[in-house]
């Protein structure tokens, strides 16, 4: 995410839990700021470009507390869940078919088509190329083998 709209985000989360924080103990506050974790995990989909380190910031939690519960709340670390998230809407991209796979590498929030097709390989046991060659209504990518 570019620092500026990061520190927009920032100030506007800082503006939020301000208000709802008023007259809180520090224990209270945190547990305000989790909330708006939750929250923000609603959001993060839409933002491929975001880091925990991001995260922390933007809630002004340590970020050793925020790995942890974002573990907590997520169920997995944040680079796995970040990576499904990339590779579920490389999928969706790979489907319309109107983009060459560097750009939906770079679309999904990959930093070049060799991350991309190395996380999709890992995860779904293809390349993109024949995730796409599959096309929609084939069987799902996890039953073909390598």
């Amino acid at each position: 995410m570019h620092r500026k709209e990061l520190h927009e985000l920032a100030a506007r989360l800082d503006s939020l839990a301000e208000r709802l924080t008023a007259g809180c103990d520090r224990r209270a506050k945190t547990q305000i700021r989790v909330r708006l974790l939750k929250l923000l995990l609603q959001q993060l989909p839409q933002i491929p470009a975001f880091s925990l380190s991001d995260i922390a910031y933007l809630l002004h939690l340590e970020h050793t507390y925020c790995c942890k519960v974002f573990r907590e709340l997520a169920g997995q670390r944040f680079s796995h869940w970040r990576r499904a998230i990339r590779i579920e809407k490389a999928q969706l991209l790979l489907r319309v078919r109107e983009h060459t796979i560097t750009e939906v590498a770079f679309a999904a929030g990959f930093s070049d088509i060799t991350t991309l097709e190395r996380n999709f390989r890992t995860e779904l046991g293809v390349s993109p190329r024949m995730f796409r060659q599959l096309g929609v209504g084939a069987a799902e990518p996890e039953l073909i083998a390598p």
